[in-house]
């Protein structure tokens, strides 16, 4: 399937919306978080400017999965309590995240077009997901 150039902008746009919590963890003192939020948000980006089979697709696909193990398990570990606002959060945000997902390969997979807006959609509610495991964090340090 060929990338337009509007696939391209929405896409690499909605990578950006990776920066909002690497920003606030930085400011919120969890680096780690922070810098694996900023540089999962920067190779998706790159990958998105010039997409297609290639060694920063692998990079983009690497970094993404450890992003998502990384916050996954310590946004897990934080949980205090199940009636937590974040643990119930956490739950449809995951869903939506997944859902997201999964739809844009399925409508990879069919040559339709409209993958492009359940990816960036994706890309939407990872950001909120990782900014809920931020709030999450911020509430036992």
């Amino acid at each position: 399937m060929k990338f337009t150039n509007s696939d391209k902008i929405i896409l690499m746009s909605s990578s950006l919306l990776l920066c909002i919590p690497g920003i606030y963890g930085i400011y919120t003192k969890k680096y780690s978080h922070g810098i694996c939020s900023c540089i999962t948000s920067t190779v998706s980006c790159v990958y998105w400017c010039n997409p297609g089979p290639s060694w920063l697709l692998t990079i983009d696909l690497f970094t993404s999965k450890i992003a998502a193990l990384y916050y996954g398990i310590t946004g897990i570990r934080s949980c205090k309590t199940i009636k937590q606002k974040e643990v119930i959060l956490a739950v449809p945000l995951t869903i939506l995240m997944i859902s997201g997902y999964t739809y844009s390969n399925v409508y990879w997979n069919k040559n339709l077009s409209n993958w492009v807006y359940f990816h960036a959609g994706f890309h939407f509610f990872t950001t909120l997901s990782m900014m809920n495991t931020l709030c999450s964090l911020n509430k036992i340090t």
